[in-house]
């Protein structure tokens, strides 16, 4: 896992724009393909554009007062009136890997995802980043940790360029102390990834029942998203009871709940079915301590407790950023 020791005697850059960042960033590479390098973006008020860093070890901080802004949504016509999907409306998109991003404001700004569709603010691709203090916000789709599920990466061969559409093994992605705001599903995907002692708060949408993660994992993928001490908060005028943990995205997704705190959005059931009754019987949905109100068929029994391969991740992970 990469660590901010990593950075420790790096040289050090100001930009005062993400255009300004990613030209930076690819002089840099032009003879330094794995020097480590720090950037600081030093810019106030909004930045809209549509940003796709593919760099290796770079620490990049962020000023409070800076936000990268996204204005694409899925249902949006390209100049050719051709859709644009949920995978083409992302503010930045991270298919770099060994990366630590510290303070990061990005949003996707389009609103209305009831007419609109997904709206995504973030998409992670590449693998080993670690995101501290971040605070992203949208509406349907917020975050999305790939890879891709499966299924996926073969529809859009010729829709997706190749470090979108395809990761070869597992990604591992962790966010820590950040604060994530959506509506629907706006924490998707098929990656691994670290939620640790992160906000992740529910926003109102004129539909009512939402959901928080959306899962895609593999059956062969033990991990999936981990959510660690972590609380799940609402935005004023969210209804109590009107809110699910997770439903499955895939057949096989899986996202572990562990020691976090809930508000009272928070359905006691905990689990979507995505109106598939199959995916009861495939979903892997667990909670550490399981509250006794869950569906039948959440993954783990009552009284179990967490791997201790989970624990370990969560401590080597904020062992890395001390």
């Amino acid at each position: 896992m990469i660590s901010l020791s990593y950075f420790e005697n790096s040289k050090e850059f100001t930009v005062s724009s993400y255009k300004e960042l990613i030209a930076l960033c690819t002089t840099l590479r032009v003879n330094n393909p794995k020097t480590p390098y720090t950037i600081y973006i030093k810019g106030k008020g909004n930045e809209i554009a549509n940003i796709k860093f593919n760099f290796d070890y770079f620490r990049i901080i962020s000023d409070d007062c800076y936000e990268l802004d996204s204005t694409l949504y899925a249902n949006m016509l390209d100049n050719e009136g051709n859709e644009l999907t949920t995978w083409k409306t992302a503010a930045l998109k991270v298919t770099g890997s060994h990366n630590i991003f510290i303070n990061l404001q990005v949003a996707n700004i389009s609103k209305e995802p009831e007419v609109k569709g997904q709206e995504v603010a973030v998409g992670v691709y590449g693998d080993d980043n670690i995101f501290i203090r971040c605070h992203f916000v949208s509406t349907q789709d917020t975050l999305f940790v790939g890879p891709l599920p499966d299924d996926l990466c073969t529809r859009y061969i010729d829709f997706l360029p190749q470090d979108e559409r395809y990761f070869d093994g597992n990604a591992t992605n962790c966010f820590s102390e950040c604060r994530i705001e959506g509506t629907v599903d706006f924490i998707f995907g098929a990656g691994r990834a670290i939620f640790d002692n992160c906000q992740l708060v529910t926003l109102n949408d004129v539909r009512g029942e939402t959901y928080v993660v959306a899962p895609s994992h593999s059956l062969k993928d033990t991990f999936g998203y981990l959510f660690y001490q972590c609380s799940f908060l609402k935005e004023e005028g969210v209804m109590d009871h009107s809110i699910y943990l997770a439903r499955p995205w895939r057949d096989y997704g899986k996202a572990v709940f562990a020691h976090c705190q809930y508000d009272s959005h928070i359905s006691p059931l905990g689990f979507a079915d995505w109106s598939n009754v199959n995916r009861v019987r495939t979903a892997r949905f667990e909670e550490y301590p399981r509250c006794e109100t869950r569906v039948y068929w959440t993954y783990n029994k009552l009284g179990s407790e967490l791997p201790s391969f989970y624990t370990d991740a969560v401590l080597e992970l904020r062992k890395s950023i001390m």
